[in-house]
């Protein structure tokens, strides 16, 4: 996209709008929401945040509060959210600015935008925004792909592979874009077992990649930070620290998970799933996501 376009110009509009509309409602200091206090602190003095450790979040979070000198940390720390849902709405309108009307496309994003959860989230210092740009880097690259040769390319699912190994050190939850990458690479038909293989490997290797970024955890703890959750200092603390085994309501710690599925649980899941979506997007964008 050019943007010094008639196109591109409005992407800029869109993307200077939505950070000028946020910076309006954006807290001044630490906000009284959950765990915004522990991530402002551990960006401003690169600790170690509260279980599965925010790397990602914290090293990004350093960088927005060193470049932006006005206002406390804390404020400073709360801006990470508003240039996150601003890069957000900025990306797809450009990556998609020619595959879909972008007045449709600006429509679905503005819904998306005054959802509560993004509208809360967009103005406090926590992890989900970031988190949210990351799975619209992935979509926004397989596609990209799709509309320009018809299928998600091999560099494509390499890049969106670093990117979920990378992302999911800012929140874990990323892996669940894994799956539909599979699906999108096996309906693109079939190939020998030998460059299967080889594929998956290297789809392995580059999620690690990314994923490497886990070694800020012992190496930051040895230094001994403010804010040290954990300890991970070692094998053992460091895993502890990763599936949350001794923090939140969702272990993914073997010692710590219990997981039972039952029909009664599936359904009472899918209901609250449901009821959320209402409760988010409100009767028309839920209409519309069907």
């Amino acid at each position: 996209m050019n943007f010094l376009d008639r196109r591109g110009f409005s992407v800029w509009l869109a993307g200077v709008a939505v950070i000028g509309f946020l910076l309006m409602h954006t807290y001044g200091t630490v906000a009284p929401y959950r765990d915004s206090g522990d991530l402002a602190a551990s960006a401003y003095s690169l600790g170690v945040a509260h279980p599965p450790g925010y790397a990602l979040y914290t090293l990004t979070g350093k960088i927005v509060v060193t470049m932006f000198p006005a206002g406390n940390p804390a404020y400073r720390a709360n801006l990470l959210s508003v240039f996150c849902t601003a890069g957000v709405i900025a990306l797809f309108l450009s990556v998609f600015a020619g595959m879909f009307r972008f007045s449709s496309m600006l429509f679905a994003l503005l819904v998306w935008l005054f959802s509560s959860s993004v509208w809360r989230l967009s103005m406090l210092s926590e992890m989900y925004t970031l988190n949210a740009l990351f799975c619209a880097v992935i979509m926004a690259v397989a596609l990209r792909d799709i509309a320009s040769r018809g299928e998600i390319s091999e560099n494509g699912l390499r890049l969106c592979s670093f990117v979920i190994g990378f992302g999911s050190v800012n929140h874990p939850t990323l892996v669940f874009l894994a799956p539909g990458l599979a699906i999108l690479r096996w309906m693109q038909g079939p190939r020998g077992a030998v460059q299967l293989v080889r594929s998956v490997v290297g789809y392995l290797l580059f999620g690690l990649l990314g994923f490497s970024l886990i070694l800020y955890y012992p190496v930051r703890s040895f230094q001994q930070p403010l804010i040290d959750w954990g300890n991970p200092e070692n094998l053992r603390n460091l895993w502890r620290l990763i599936t949350r085994a001794d923090y939140g309501g969702l272990k993914l710690h073997p010692e710590e998970s219990q997981f039972v599925w039952t029909a009664q649980g599936v359904s009472e899941q899918m209901g609250l799933f449901l009821r959320a979506e209402i409760s988010e997007l409100k009767i028309w964008g839920a209409i519309l996501s069907v």
